[in-house]
């Protein structure tokens, strides 16, 4: 399943790339006041193309990369096959998961989302 997600996967850290680079160099983040904060419009175009990928894939698919995202951001190396280490995590993910596919691609797209599925998918033995 996960080995199905590698072009959408490619194409996320991509865009989660920019955007993180973005909000770093560019100090994007301005604060108005206390109670407003301006995300610049390259920020949040990029947000929004990453939201509009991931809502391209069906629920499972979305648990999935969100699995990968967990395993990146653990980063917990186990002595068990790719698919062995993906599918157990997979299915804690799944049971544990009672949102909409929308809240649950909305909660990835707040995460280092590049960084952690670039990791995710190196303990699953693939460079992205």
């Amino acid at each position: 399943m996960y080995r199905n997600l590698i072009k959408v996967a490619k194409d996320v850290v991509k865009l989660a790339n920019k955007r993180d680079k973005d909000r770093r160099e560019n100090n994007t983040f301005k604060i108005i006041s206390l109670a407003d904060i301006q995300i610049s419009d390259e920020v949040d175009l990029l947000s929004k193309q990453i939201v509009e990928l991931l809502m391209k894939l069906n629920r499972d698919e979305v648990i999935a990369l969100q699995t990968i995202m967990y395993l990146g951001r653990e980063n917990n190396v186990e002595q068990k096959s790719p698919d062995e280490i993906f599918f157990t995590r997979f299915d804690e993910v799944k049971s544990s998961s009672q949102d909409s596919k929308e809240i649950e691609v909305l909660y990835m797209v707040d995460k280092p989302l590049g960084e952690y599925l670039t990791e995710g998918y190196r303990i699953l033995g693939i460079k992205l």
